[in-house]
Formats: C-alpha cells, sequence, structure tokens
C-alpha cells in the first residue's frame, strides 16, 4: 500500500489515503510524530484491504506496525536518531509507506 496525503510533521496528525496500486482503499488518520494510525475513517474498497484485515479495517492498525523495520533491528534506533524520527513507524511515513519488497 502506498499512501497520500495532507498535512505537515508539524501537526500533530495528517489524513492519509491508504492506497493498493492506483485504487483508493480507505481513508486514515495517522500521528505524524510516531506513526502509528489513529484511527480508520472511511473504507471505500474493502475488499483491497491487505490480507488479514477485515471488511470493516480491523488489522489494519496491526498491519501498518508489522510493516515497519523491526525495533529489535541491530542498528534502527542509530538510523531513527540520525534522521530525527521517533520509531520505525514514522520512518515509514516520511517514505509514504512505499515498499518495493511488495505490491501495498
Amino acid at each position: 500500500m502506498q499512501f497520500s496525503g495532507s498535512g505537515s510533521k508539524d501537526s500533530l496528525s495528517s489524513l492519509y489515503v491508504l492506497k493498493h496500486k492506483d485504487l483508493d482503499v480507505a481513508m486514515v488518520q495517522i500521528d505524524n510524530m510516531t506513526g502509528s494510525i489513529e484511527y480508520i475513517l472511511d473504507i471505500y474498497i474493502p475488499e483491497e484491504l491487505p490480507l488479514g484485515c477485515d471488511a470493516n479495517g480491523g488489522g489494519v492498525k496491526e498491519w501498518w506496525k508489522a510493516r515497519a523495520i523491526p525495533e529489535s533491528r541491530k542498528g534502527i534506533r542509530q538510523v531513527l536518531n540520525s534522521l530525527n524520527e521517533k520509531t520505525s513507524q514514522s520512518l515509514m511515513l516520511s517514505a509514504y509507506g512505499l515498499s518495493l519488497t511488495d505490491h501495498y
């Protein structure tokens, strides 16, 4: 999934559209400091949600968190500090959730 968003790192949270390829799948609100999904505001195409998520958005927050670099990864704390990121989720958010390893 990729995100297109509004807002800036200076605001507390921003709205993002969760996308699967070119399809708008859901609207979520993400905390800009931690990078965690706070709310799932709307689901446009439930069948395009990631595997393991239900039609009401259950599992999306956990899917997003699991997608980030694990906090146990060697050297992640140094990388986060050097980039002024609080968590690996906020680092992932800085790249709009893009991944070269899958189609989400």
